[in-house]
């Protein structure tokens, strides 16, 4: 609240009995300066009353700040006395050139010297800057390094282990079955991994794909397999913060590897037979009329893509029995 106008202040006086400190609370007008309520003085009746506990007046009665302020000035006068008081004499003269010249200097024995001890700083290395990855999405991190058996292959970016889980090599894309390059890239993956303990390290934005399957690197010893792969031409790079996937920690390697390799060439498609005119199409395959064998087809060997597979799927076209067929 603001200062209220003199008139509300004029039946304040200077009251001697204490010499204290008025205090109003903060919720009253604050009074002019200089100004201190008498014994009699009472608050307007339209102000609000104070906060609980408040105290109004703090300080001392004034005979004990009268004995303090006595105190003090017979204190000063003495040291004034004593400092100008008298003639100057030779013995107080001597004693003024006492007090004024230093002490002598007395010079202490230097202490012990105590050996520091002896602490090795850590090497200095240069500082690594990290290279710029892809980051579209983060990735899974956090989860350790695993090392298990591989119990069978099913091409060469996807293989299965002895507890029975199933593993898809992260940021690699290798032909399915029927495709150009299958048996090659199975084949490589079936000599690195099978019936060999191999170390499942993680670095995929998911931890699943969408069949459920583990995305983990797949190595045997020093060996990258999805290195190998890229570095023989059968497979490419794929599945990662480029289409949608989430980067991986190998992406770069893997984009570079990828792209200086050229992949196997796949050889001319033969064409695709023609039903006869019975329509002898395998139940195997319903809505695509494709002869049973044989001869055994591949899917270079048809037009169909995407296809649904049922039953024994003779020409095994569902690589990974998803049921689909040839998929794209």
């Amino acid at each position: 609240m603001g200062p209220a106008n003199e008139r509300t202040w004029t039946s304040w006086s200077r009251g001697d009995e204490m010499a204290r400190r008025f205090n109003p609370p903060p919720n009253w007008p604050r009074p002019p300066k200089g100004f201190a309520p008498g014994p009699g003085w009472r608050p307007e009746p339209s102000w609000p009353p104070p906060p609980e506990g408040w105290r109004l007046w703090v300080g001392q009665p004034n005979w004990f700040v009268r004995h303090k302020l006595i105190t003090a000035i017979a204190a000063i006068v003495l040291l004034l006395a004593a400092v100008f008081g008298g003639e100057d004499s030779p013995s107080s003269t001597q004693q003024r050139d006492d007090a004024a010249s230093p002490p002598p200097q007395t010079t202490a024995p230097p202490p012990p010297i105590t050996a520091a001890p002896t602490t090795t700083a850590p090497p200095t290395t240069a500082p690594h800057t990290p290279r710029p990855t892809p980051t579209r999405s983060p990735t899974a991190t956090g989860r350790p390094s695993s090392v298990a058996s591989v119990a069978s292959v099913v091409d060469g970016d996807t293989l299965r282990l002895v507890d029975g889980r199933t593993v898809r090599l992260i940021g690699v894309d290798s032909p399915e079955r029927g495709e150009c390059g299958f048996g090659p890239a199975s084949t490589l993956t079936k000599r690195l991994t099978l019936g060999k303990r191999v170390t499942l390290g993680t670095g995929a934005r998911d931890d699943r794909d969408r069949y459920g399957r583990i995305l983990r690197y797949v190595q045997v010893g020093s060996t990258d397999v999805g290195l190998a792969l890229l570095r023989a031409g059968l497979a490419t790079a794929r599945y990662d913060s480029r289409d949608g996937y989430g980067s991986h920690p190998r992406e770069l390697t893997y984009v570079r590897v990828d792209a200086a390799t050229p992949q196997r060439a796949c050889p001319v498609p033969k064409p695709t037979p023609r039903p006869t005119e019975s329509g002898n199409c395998d139940p195997s395959y319903p809505g695509v009329c494709i002869p049973p064998a044989p001869p055994d087809l591949d899917c270079p060997d048809i037009a169909y893509r995407d296809f649904r597979v049922v039953g024994p799927d003779p020409h095994g076209f569902d690589g990974n029995d998803d049921n689909v067929g040839c998929e794209t």
